[in-house]
């Protein structure tokens, strides 16, 4: 609970305010998921998304898909998700870290084999 006020705490402050009207944060999104309505790498925020879970929310949404279990907080299949080049358990915060102008998100599925 305490974690969940805090995180909601930093999404106030994360979103910039100029002349009366929100900034979009701007992200560079690298995915092999055929996301409708994405032309490009380059992808503004709408208001809300403001964490690593938000965007897989937001993108779910775009998909018609289900990355993390609502219950849990855990993602649903094995994915990779790395934020700037690294992955994003190694971050303090996971999936709560907060996403920050020109941010590289990449969001793969992890191949599994065997033999």
């Amino acid at each position: 609970m305490q974690i969940e006020r805090k995180i909601s705490q930093l999404r106030v402050k994360s979103r910039k305010e100029i002349n009366g009207a929100w900034m979009k944060t701007r992200i560079k999104l690298k995915t092999c998921f055929a996301v409708e309505g994405f032309e490009s790498e380059i992808v503004d925020l709408p208001e809300g998304v403001a964490t690593v879970a938000d965007l897989l929310s937001y993108l779910e949404g775009l998909m018609n898909s289900r990355f993390v279990d609502p219950e849990s907080g855990e993602t649903e299949f094995d994915l990779e998700i790395l934020l700037n080049h690294k992955d994003i358990w190694f971050q303090p915060m996971a999936l709560g870290t907060l996403l920050r102008q020109g941010d590289i998100v990449e969001i793969y599925p992890l191949p599994l084999g065997g033999g």
